[in-house]
């Protein structure tokens, strides 16, 4: 992982180690956890996971995060 991506993995560590909500959407209605998927960001995947956010949470298209890690061929996040 690059290490702006480590960097990012940080501070959403610290931001739900104080409360932060795993399951807040943005204006489009996705999840942190639908949003950090499409890049490939497994780190991020697993520590949201490991935190609790809703992974049968759908984006407004009706896909969830299983569904757009396997359209896009991403085997570690499929796995997990």
């Amino acid at each position: 992982m690059a290490n702006g991506g480590r960097k990012k993995v940080e501070i959403a560590r610290n931001l739900i180690a104080r409360g932060a909500g795993v399951n807040a959407r943005d204006e489009s209605g996705n999840t942190v956890l639908l949003m950090a998927v499409r890049p490939h960001a497994t780190e991020m995947v697993k520590l949201l996971v490991d935190n609790g956010t809703d992974i049968s949470a759908k984006d407004r298209f009706g896909f969830t995060t299983l569904s757009i890690a396997q359209m896009n061929n991403h085997t570690p996040i499929v796995k997990y």
